[in-house]
This record gives C-alpha cells, structure tokens and sequence, in this order.
C-alpha cells in the first residue's frame, strides 16, 4: 500500500487495534472502504497489521480481515511453507503433510523451518501455524514389518500402472491410497502426488479418482501384501477346489496397512478362512 498514503489512518488503526476497540477499527475501515478500493483497503490493512506486535497483529487478523480472505492468506502461506519444505529437502506425506487443520510436521522440519520466521513470530508460528508431530507413522510401521514398505510400494506401482488401463489404474490407486491412509494414517496419495510430480499419466488418473470412474481391480492386494513383506499367493479352496482365496499368511499382512469399505470378494473369502483356522 506504499504510495496511497494514508499515514494518519494507518496509525489510528494501529492504535484502535492496540485498545482492542472493535467498534472504532471497523468505523474506521468502513470510512477509508468509502475513498478506496476493496483491494487497496485491505492492502492497507495488511500494511498495518504486518507493522503491529505479534499479539495485537493476530488480534487484528481474527476480528477485521473477512473469514474468506483470512482463509486465502493461510492457504497461501501453507503452500509457501509447503515449497519450502520440498526445496530444503523434506518430503511431503514423510516429513510433512498438508491437513484440514494445517501443516503437520515432522521435528526436524519445524526446525528448518523456524529459522526463516521473524523472531517476534515464531511462537504463533509454533503454536498456531503448525503442528509438529514428533513421529510420522510411516516409521513404527516399517520397524514393525522390518520392511520398507512406501518405497516397496512406490517401485510396485511404478511397474504395475503401464500394465493397467486408465479406469483399471483408478481403482487401483484409490484403493491403495484409501485403504492404507485409513488403516495406518499414512497419507498415500500425498507421498505418491510429491513423487509422481507432474507425470501427466499420473494426473490423469487422479482425476479418474475424483470423477469415481474406474474398472474393477484387484492387482493392489498383490502389491500392497508384497509391499509389506509378504506373499500373495493364491491358495485352493478346501471346500470348492476350483476357488482360490489368499493365504492366511497374506490377509494378516493385508489387514495390517490396509481397510477399505468394500473388499472384493476374494479378500472376504481369505477372512473368513483366517478366522476358522483362528
């Protein structure tokens, strides 16, 4: 807003706002809303706020910048962070993930980040912009399987998207995604969006996802299962030697990073015989 002027108006807001007196800010704001345009009003306003201490400017986002535009200011600073991130290295569903609440990150990304944040902001920063999460899951569950399983499934999917049509790899790659975010809360298709990139077969597909268009599928048991260190074998049926389910072996492991709404039918067959054997 430099070079509009106002001086006199920008110190009477800050002072308004430093008396916490709503009233007065939003008289003041509806007078200047009358000489100037939206745009260079709330220019204004942000000059002003940027100027103020950290307590008086978080007082004054809350209660005179519009619900909409706070919104689109934070969604902008996400994804600056976001960049951020990706350009000192950290990736994106591994050291941080994007929420419905915000940035989640990992400790070390906090503190890489930390740095770039005026000091008189970093205790919002810490305390509102961001979440830290001090282990993402992705690491108790590989000790746990004593695999790397999102590497082993990322090269599985590497190799088993060229054999799929567009429709097949839509149900693929929403029930991997789905069913291994529910069951683990590893944000799959995050991790598969910072890998993939712009990879334009990729971004195809995800919009498949989105539209819910799809033909059935049933090659991510198999990867997701050899991803987490096991054998999607097929096993015959004792009772129907012309049927074949999955070993009981495979369905533990499958059960263990991934829960969908509809297992197909052969994932249901391979249950209930683990539960007889059980």
């Amino acid at each position: 807003m430099k070079g509009f002027g106002f001086s006199q108006e920008k110190r009477s807001l800050a002072q308004v706002i430093k008396k916490r007196n709503l009233k007065e800010a939003e008289k003041l704001l509806t007078r200047l809303a009358q000489q100037i345009s939206s745009e260079q009003l709330l220019s204004l306003l942000m000059e002003t706020i940027s100027g103020l201490p950290v307590d008086d400017a978080t007082w004054a986002s809350e209660h005179l910048i519009p619900d909409e535009v706070y919104e689109n200011i934070s969604e902008q600073v996400s994804m600056m962070l976001y960049q951020s991130l990706i350009d000192k290295g950290f990736r994106p569903g591994r050291d941080f993930r994007v929420t419905a609440e915000g940035l989640v990150l990992s400790t070390a990304a906090h503190d890489a980040l930390l740095p770039d944040v005026p000091p008189e902001y970093r205790e919002i920063f810490s305390s509102e912009m961001v979440t830290v999460q001090t282990e993402f899951p992705i690491e108790p569950l590989e000790a746990e399987l004593g695999v790397p399983f999102v590497d082993n499934l990322i090269q599985r999917i590497e190799q088993r998207l060229p054999q799929l049509d567009d429709q097949q790899a839509s149900m693929y790659l929403f029930n991997i995604c789905e069913g291994v975010e529910t069951r683990t809360e590893i944000p799959i298709m995050e991790i598969l969006i910072g890998h993939f990139g712009e990879d334009s077969r990729f971004n195809r597909i995800f919009d498949l996802i989105q539209q819910g268009e799809y033909a059935e599928n049933i090659d991510w048991i198999y990867d997701l299962v050899a991803s987490a260190g096991g054998e999607a074998e097929m096993l015959p049926n004792p009772d129907d030697p012309t049927d074949h389910q999955l070993s009981p072996q495979a369905v533990q492991l499958l059960d263990r990073v991934y829960y969908g709404s509809r297992p197909l039918e052969p994932l249901i067959q391979a249950r209930e015989s683990l539960e007889e054997e059980l």
